[in-house]
């Protein structure tokens, strides 16, 4: 999945960079994501936090209840 659009960077590369050690800023550095429009910003904290085993809470969107 494309976390960074205007940088074309996906789930798969940051989660990769992180695992291998890199901070935030190293992969922002490295990849350009969350360097431009900061859409991706949350989404690659997210990530980042996950990849290192941080045990983060992504919340879903709420279903609708039948009425």
């Amino acid at each position: 999945m494309r976390i960074c659009l205007c940088r074309d960077v996906s789930d798969g590369d940051l989660s990769e960079a992180v695992r291998r050690g890199r901070t935030i800023e190293e992969v922002v550095a490295a990849t350009g994501a969350g360097s431009d429009c900061g859409a991706c910003e949350d989404a690659l904290a997210r990530l980042a936090a996950a990849a290192r085993g941080e045990g983060v809470d992504v919340p879903r969107p709420a279903q609708k209840r039948a009425a």
